[in-house]
């Protein structure tokens, strides 16, 4: 009896370990040739390629970018189901696209909903995996030499690595078991994109605080003439392309994220100087070695409305964005795919692009879809190879920098904030209500009743709704002419704040209000917030104005 429970014991000890090793610690590998590695895509001197029956063939990335969450939830929720994810990607792929990209290694889902969608299928949609790396680190004390930051950034990369093979297990916040991926996606995963939009601070205190490093030599990746940033990312590119290549018998293309604020351009030292550009990574002094089958692109996130320094290259350009890409491509003997652009249809604006009006918020659905088609065309002047849409899917959670001390994070993602252009940049938009919004503002009365009546006088009706985006009014009023009268609509909040009066509109109230809507005509129409409500003005009005604004006059 004892050798049998002594038995039973050990084979349950193996299991446990064999689990362990396989799943993750990532230290188990299955014997590979690494002779014949797997390489379903590659680069060669500017032009992507990919395998498609047994022959490499010229490849352009035409991708959109998908997000991991829906409203109601934060991404790190993974509460898009299998069945979600593959309706977006018959939409995807009806619109034209070859690729999408995640910023992230995805949920179980999403993989799965991947690997059943191309399955069988001879026009599959490609992956482009990214590694993120979390926020708090970048934004932290630490250079990215030191191990705090170094080590999950590389675990990080292994993960994704594991994941997009089918070979890890997760222990995530949504369950008591763990997230076992064990769908294979490598057949369709184009390759990799690490990092993102890196600090330049971080970038600049690894380039000046340590001493200079020396150059990386590596079996897959080296460096010359780089930087200690740039070192650092050709050791973890190096050690990635290792370990797909020792564990999994493949290799992918691997790029290493950027942006304007880091990119190698040079500029005038006034200008780095205003706009706060204090360093630049360089993957040119990223080089690859003959074991490095697959090759590296360089992939950079593009607006036309910021940074503002775009405007500052050639003031008898228009298209400032078309000549600052076409400089990006010029810089680099690589391809270069522009991994993010797009353009936002929020009520608020941000950013603006000068020139063009392709402007970061503050347009319609179609003005967005108009300067998506015309950032591509760009992005195909220039001769890059490729890009990827910012993003499929609004996403509620999001926070903006104009908007961002306004609004409750914790509470963000049950509500659509319209202001913010961050949660506006997708394709696919998100209407409250099952099948149905409780109002359209499309100038149809049926869908208003009695029970939406809040005010009635002698010769106007006011109605009013409200949903998980908005409140919506209804004015029914016998002869009004919107070109030429003038409607207010007080608002009251909180009985602890407002006003009677507002000088600069010149009207006065029966009862207190901390807003009123003024409706004037389509170009005058707006909202005007009562001093004491403003949030913002109470937070920042002294540091710009030097003044206490609980001392100025009391105006709407």
């Amino acid at each position: 009896m004892k050798k049998v429970i002594c038995g039973t014991m050990f084979v349950v000890v193996c299991l446990f370990l064999w689990n362990y090793l396989y799943f993750y610690s990532g230290v188990f590998y299955l014997p590979h040739d690494n002779d014949n590695v797997a390489c379903m895509s590659k680069v060669e001197g500017d032009t992507l390629y990919i395998l498609r029956d047994n022959k490499y063939e010229d490849f352009q990335i035409k991708g959109v970018n998908v997000g991991f969450s829906k409203p109601g939830y934060y991404a790190t929720e993974q509460a898009v189901t299998k069945e979600e994810y593959l309706n977006w990607f018959d939409q995807i792929h009806e619109m034209g696209a070859n690729m999408i990209s995640v910023e992230k290694v995805g949920s179980k889902q999403f993989y799965d909903a991947l690997y059943e969608y191309n399955t069988h299928r001879e026009d599959p949609i490609y992956l482009m995996q990214g590694v993120a790396i979390d926020d708090y680190l970048i934004n932290s004390i630490y250079g990215a030499f030191d191990q705090e930051f170094y080590d999950p950034f590389l675990k990080e990369c292994k993960t994704a690595v594991n994941a997009v093979h089918g070979r890890l297990k997760i222990h995530t916040s949504t369950g008591l078991l763990p997230a076992n991926y064990n769908k294979d996606v490598s057949p369709w995963v184009y390759g990799y994109i690490l990092g993102g939009e890196w600090e330049t601070n971080l970038v600049a205190y690894t380039d000046h605080s340590y001493e200079q490093q020396p150059q990386y030599e590596g079996d897959y990746l080296y460096t010359k003439d780089a930087t200690n940033f740039e070192i650092f990312l050709a050791q973890i590119g190096d050690e990635v392309i290792r370990y797909e290549t020792e564990k999994y018998g493949a290799q992918k293309t691997i790029s290493f994220a950027n942006w304007a604020m880091t990119d190698p351009l040079e500029y005038d030292e006034d200008l780095k100087i205003y706009f706060k550009k204090a360093s630049a990574i360089d993957v040119e002094h990223i080089k690859t070695t003959q074991q490095y089958f697959a090759g590296q692109f360089a992939s950079y996130h593009a607006y036309p409305s910021y940074p503002d320094f775009y405007g500052y290259m050639d003031i008898h350009e228009m298209n400032t964005y078309k000549q600052y890409l076409s400089a990006l491509t010029a810089h680099h003997g690589m391809p270069v795919v522009i991994s993010g652009f797009g353009a936002s249809s929020s009520r608020a604006l941000s950013a603006e692009e000068k020139t063009l009006g392709r402007d970061q918020g503050h347009l319609n659905e179609t003005q967005q879809g108009e300067a998506i088609i015309s950032m591509y065309d760009d992005l195909m002047a220039a001769g890059c190879a490729g890009g990827m849409i910012y993003e499929w899917q609004d996403e509620w959670y999001k926070t903006t920098w104009n908007s961002v001390a306004a609004v409750n994070s914790t509470d963000e993602v049950y509500w659509s904030n319209r202001q913010s252009c961050e949660q506006s940049y997708g394709l696919l938009a998100f209407d409250p209500g099952e099948e149905q919004s409780v109002c359209y503002v499309d100038g149809d009365v049926s869908e208003w009743g009695p029970n939406d009546l809040v005010l009635e006088q002698e010769n106007m009706k006011l109605y009013m709704k409200y949903d998980e985006s908005g409140v919506y009014f209804m004015i029914d009023q016998k002869g009004y002419d919107i070109n030429k009268d003038t409607l207010y609509i007080p608002i009251d909040i909180t009985p602890k704040s407002g006003s009677k009066a507002a000088e600069n509109l010149g009207i006065t109230m029966s009862e207190e209000a901390d807003f009123c809507v003024e409706i004037n005509g389509q170009d005058n129409s707006r909202i005007w917030v009562q001093d004491r409500y403003n949030m913002l003005s109470a937070l920042f009005y002294e540091d710009i104005s030097a003044q206490n604004c609980f001392l100025q006059p009391l105006n709407t």
